[in-house]
């Protein structure tokens, strides 16, 4: 079980937006807050994926909640250290953009895990990594990974494609673009020299591209 898509406005699994009544019998609307069972959800697994149906049809929103879920997918396949390194490897970028503070924690993580049993350090590294991508990434935090990323083939552009890059990432810092068009630039250049590790990054993929757009979102 990775996360939880739950029932918008309904009285059990609503996750704020459940009405709550003066009295059991009914009476006027008091407030809204969780539903019993989005409640006891919340109360058991502090940390994993959820949200409602309703708020998926934000784009921004429905990234993040996918992003996490296929990434906690990913990460419970792992089985040793050294595959636990690899999906750090490839998330790094990606962490870079939601939280350094506790992407360098999970850096350090590894760093000292050698010798201790790996599902100790396995469900250490999952908690970190589900705090750290708690909240969506901030603009500003996103468009520094973009440009690291960008620095593995300053060498290789020429200056018009770089400041082409740099024209389309002030356009995403102040929201013209979305991020989807200077990821599609990066994914390009990724293989047009093959670069294996800007390639490999989940930043270009987090989650399938089936659902990237959902229709009638």
């Amino acid at each position: 079980m990775e996360g939880f898509l739950l029932k918008n406005r309904s009285p059990s699994c609503a996750l704020k937006d459940a009405k709550r009544y003066a009295h059991a019998e009914g009476g006027g609307v008091v407030g809204k807050g969780p539903g019993l069972f989005a409640q006891a959800v919340e109360e058991a697994f502090p940390l994993l994926p959820k949200e409602d149906e309703g708020r998926l049809t934000n784009p921004r929103i429905r990234a993040h909640f996918f992003t996490r879920i296929f990434a906690l997918a990913r990460l419970r396949r792992v089985e040793d250290l050294p595959g636990l390194m690899a999906f750090h490897a490839r998330y790094k970028l990606l962490l870079m953009a939601y939280n350094q503070k506790e992407a360098r924690a999970l850096g350090r993580l590894l760093a000292g895990a050698k010798g201790r049993p790996f599902p100790e350090v396995h469900g250490a590294y999952e908690e970190g990594f589900l705090r750290a991508t708690e909240r969506p990434w901030r603009l500003g935090a996103m468009a520094d990974a973009l440009l690291h990323a960008f620095g593995h083939f300053k060498k290789a552009l020429a200056p018009r494609e770089k400041a082409h890059f740099l024209d389309l990432l002030a356009d995403f810092r102040e929201e013209r673009l979305p991020l989807e068009a200077p990821l599609a630039l990066l994914a390009s250049w990724a293989r047009r020299f093959a670069e294996p590790y800007v390639e490999a990054q989940a930043l270009l993929e987090p989650y399938p591209r089936a659902l990237m757009h959902v229709p009638g979102a």
